[in-house]
């Protein structure tokens, strides 16, 4: 469960938008037990993105006050499920995107690298988890966003307290 608010300006005749982001994201009950709020992680973000038609380019970084340690059983696989970390994360993204049309239908391929620099571990950058994520954003009619992509995982050790980075995840959503 993910509350997010965001605001933006917009500067240089709309070319470069600049955005603050606030959210928090409260994690599912573990193995059918109440809900725990001690496990409620905020973070806070800058967004920027660079528009020059038809290529726009993003940058986002913030921190993350990662509280998911609570939930930490040393179980690998609820880790990966939960997105536990039992370490604060600096976390990063650069993006890239175009718009096409094609007839009535808008397709915006995109390419993304993300960074998730855990704060407190020795060694932090060897371990950060990094995806590659390729992908397509389908616009068929205004109001409508379907996207398809796929995280491919860049992080090929696994480090304690750390949730581990998959392979690749296929990812198909709509909005």
């Amino acid at each position: 469960l993910s509350f997010r608010a965001k605001g933006s300006m917009s500067f240089l005749d709309q070319a470069l938008a600049i955005a603050l982001e606030g959210s928090v994201r409260i994690p599912p009950p573990v193995s059918g037990t109440k809900r725990d709020f001690r496990a409620t992680s905020p973070a806070l973000a800058l967004l920027a993105t660079y528009i020059r038609s038809p290529v726009r380019v993003h940058l986002n970084t913030g921190f993350v006050f990662d509280n998911t340690r609570t939930l930490d059983d040393g179980n690998v696989t609820r880790q990966h499920a939960l997105g536990i970390n039992n370490y604060n994360q600096w976390a990063s993204a650069v993006g890239i995107e175009s718009r096409f049309a094609l007839g009535n239908l808008w397709l915006v391929p995109f390419l993304e690298y993300t960074l998730d620099v855990p704060v407190g571990p020795p060694r932090a950058f060897k371990v950060a988890p990094m995806r590659l994520i390729p992908g397509v954003r389908v616009l068929p009619w205004r109001g409508v966003v379907v996207d398809a992509s796929v995280e491919v995982g860049l992080t090929g050790s696994r480090a304690p307290g750390i949730a581990p980075v998959p392979t690749y995840l296929a990812l198909l959503s709509l909005g």
